[in-house]
């Protein structure tokens, strides 16, 4: 069984994880949307 220390540091790995996980989604999501707005501004 492991310890709680061990469940919080999983924990916390986890949502750093996912905070990164979503930061690198939202920067090709603007990075999509600023493709399509320079390509209309052609």
């Amino acid at each position: 069984m492991a310890s709680t220390e061990e469940k919080l540091l999983t924990l916390l790995l986890s949502v750093e994880h996912l905070q990164h996980t979503a930061m690198e989604q939202q920067k090709a999501v603007a990075d999509s949307l600023a493709g399509v707005v320079s390509e209309n501004g052609k």
